[in-house]
């Protein structure tokens, strides 16, 4: 049976709360960000989220995550933008993670340490925190860090 892209799309997001990430769970590129098979092509996954939510894109713009999470698919954290407001939006993030506004919660750290204890790699657990380096989850899985 074919599936529209609707269904593909809508199988492969864990749907959290309203302000909550909502993860792609299903194929990736090596820089992290989601793809769909559809009719020969690979399509990005918050692209087409973010399409299916609110209609027709320009070829010309961009989806813009307003979150740090490269597999996130929540519409509400997705702003259209040109190339040079991606690049914006990407310093305004960088620098804010170098002055420590983005700081994990208590339930985030024991979260990933608890992935760490059932044997999950490093690199899959950063997947979901893709502002932390490989190095940070390592440091706080062995509680060498304080994030």
């Amino acid at each position: 049976m074919i599936k529209n892209l609707e269904d593909k799309i809508t199988e492969k997001i864990h749907f959290g709360k309203g302000d909550e990430c909502w993860p792609w769970v299903g194929a990736t590129v090596g820089c992290g960000y989601g793809v769909v098979a559809h009719k020969g092509k690979m399509l990005v996954a918050h692209r087409e989220a973010y399409r299916l939510r609110y209609g027709k894109l320009a070829s010309t713009k961009k989806v813009l995550r307003t979150c740090k999470n490269r597999l996130c698919c929540n519409p509400e954290h997705m702003i259209l933008g040109s190339l040079a407001e991606a690049h914006q939006l990407q310093r305004v993030k960088r620098n804010d993670l170098r002055r420590g506004k983005w700081k994990l919660s208590d339930k985030q750290k024991n979260r990933i340490k608890e992935r760490a204890l059932r044997g999950e790699r490093a690199t899959w657990i950063r997947r979901d925190y893709p502002h932390l380096s490989y190095i940070t989850v390592l440091r706080l899985v062995h509680d060498t860090v304080n994030v």
